[in-house]
Protein backbone atom coordinates (compact mmCIF):
# COMPACT_ATOMS: atom_id res chain seq x y z
CA UNK A 1 0.00 0.00 0.00
CA UNK A 2 2.85 2.41 0.81
CA UNK A 3 4.37 1.93 -2.65
CA UNK A 4 0.95 2.54 -4.23
CA UNK A 5 1.02 5.91 -2.42
CA UNK A 6 4.39 6.80 -3.94
CA UNK A 7 6.86 5.39 -1.44
CA UNK A 8 10.11 4.39 -3.12
CA UNK A 9 11.04 1.86 -0.44
CA UNK A 10 9.39 -0.08 2.35
CA UNK A 11 10.82 -1.29 5.65
CA UNK A 12 9.32 -4.15 7.63
CA UNK A 13 10.13 -3.24 11.25
CA UNK A 14 9.86 -6.90 12.26
CA UNK A 15 12.58 -7.93 9.78
CA UNK A 16 16.17 -7.06 10.86
CA UNK A 17 17.41 -7.52 7.27
CA UNK A 18 14.83 -5.04 5.99
CA UNK A 19 15.99 -2.47 8.56
CA UNK A 20 19.65 -3.13 7.75
CA UNK A 21 18.99 -2.64 4.01
CA UNK A 22 17.47 0.81 4.65
CA UNK A 23 19.77 1.96 7.47
CA UNK A 24 20.53 5.68 7.53
CA UNK A 25 18.04 6.63 4.81
CA UNK A 26 15.23 8.40 6.71
CA UNK A 27 15.18 12.10 7.50
CA UNK A 28 12.04 11.71 9.59
CA UNK A 29 9.96 8.85 10.96
CA UNK A 30 6.39 9.44 12.10
CA UNK A 31 5.90 6.87 14.85
CA UNK A 32 2.15 6.35 15.10
CA UNK A 33 2.37 3.13 17.15
CA UNK A 34 0.27 3.40 20.31
CA UNK A 35 1.10 -0.08 21.62
CA UNK A 36 4.10 -1.10 23.70
CA UNK A 37 7.14 -1.36 21.39
CA UNK A 38 10.89 -0.68 21.28
CA UNK A 39 11.53 2.68 19.60
CA UNK A 40 15.25 1.75 19.37
CA UNK A 41 14.27 -0.55 16.50
CA UNK A 42 13.77 2.53 14.31
CA UNK A 43 16.91 4.50 15.24
CA UNK A 44 19.19 2.74 12.70
CA UNK A 45 16.87 3.93 9.93
CA UNK A 46 17.54 7.59 10.67
CA UNK A 47 20.13 9.71 8.90
CA UNK A 48 22.46 11.97 10.87
CA UNK A 49 20.24 14.76 12.32
CA UNK A 50 17.16 12.57 11.71
CA UNK A 51 14.02 12.88 13.81
CA UNK A 52 11.51 10.39 15.14
CA UNK A 53 8.23 12.16 15.85
CA UNK A 54 6.06 10.40 18.42
CA UNK A 55 2.42 10.72 17.42
CA UNK A 56 1.11 7.50 18.96
CA UNK A 57 1.27 7.39 22.75
CA UNK A 58 2.60 4.03 23.95
CA UNK A 59 1.25 2.95 27.36
CA UNK A 60 4.78 2.17 28.62
CA UNK A 61 7.62 4.75 28.55
CA UNK A 62 10.37 4.14 25.99
CA UNK A 63 13.89 3.28 27.06
CA UNK A 64 16.19 4.90 24.50
CA UNK A 65 19.80 4.23 23.52
CA UNK A 66 21.07 7.73 24.30
CA UNK A 67 24.59 7.18 22.97
CA UNK A 68 23.17 6.37 19.54
CA UNK A 69 21.14 9.60 19.58
CA UNK A 70 24.14 11.67 20.64
CA UNK A 71 26.61 10.26 18.11
CA UNK A 72 24.26 10.82 15.15
CA UNK A 73 22.62 14.02 16.52
CA UNK A 74 19.24 12.32 16.25
CA UNK A 75 16.10 13.67 17.90
CA UNK A 76 12.95 12.19 19.36
CA UNK A 77 10.10 14.71 19.42
CA UNK A 78 6.42 14.61 20.19
CA UNK A 79 3.48 16.15 18.38
CA UNK A 80 -0.22 16.58 19.01
CA UNK A 81 -2.70 16.99 16.20
CA UNK A 82 -2.52 20.64 15.14
CA UNK A 83 -5.14 23.28 14.52
CA UNK A 84 -6.26 24.89 11.25
CA UNK A 85 -2.79 26.26 10.35
CA UNK A 86 -1.05 22.91 10.86
CA UNK A 87 -3.82 21.10 8.97
CA UNK A 88 -3.45 23.50 6.03
CA UNK A 89 0.34 22.99 6.00
CA UNK A 90 -0.23 19.22 5.90
CA UNK A 91 -2.72 19.55 3.04
CA UNK A 92 -0.30 21.80 1.12
CA UNK A 93 2.52 19.27 1.62
CA UNK A 94 0.29 16.43 0.42
CA UNK A 95 -0.73 18.47 -2.64
CA UNK A 96 2.88 19.37 -3.45
CA UNK A 97 3.97 15.72 -3.30
CA UNK A 98 0.74 14.30 -4.74
CA UNK A 99 -0.11 12.29 -1.63
CA UNK A 100 -3.78 11.39 -1.81
CA UNK A 101 -5.95 9.57 0.75
CA UNK A 102 -7.90 6.44 0.04
CA UNK A 103 -11.57 7.35 0.08
CA UNK A 104 -14.82 5.48 -0.14
CA UNK A 105 -18.25 6.95 -0.79
CA UNK A 106 -21.12 5.27 1.02
CA UNK A 107 -24.63 5.97 -0.10
CA UNK A 108 -26.80 7.16 2.77
CA UNK A 109 -30.31 5.77 2.76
Amino acid sequence: MAKDKGAKTFVASTDPESIKAQAGRCHIILNTVSATHDVNTYLPLLKKNGIIVQIGAAPVPHSVNQLGLIMKRQTIAGSLIGGIKATQEMLDLCDKHQIWPDTQTIKAD
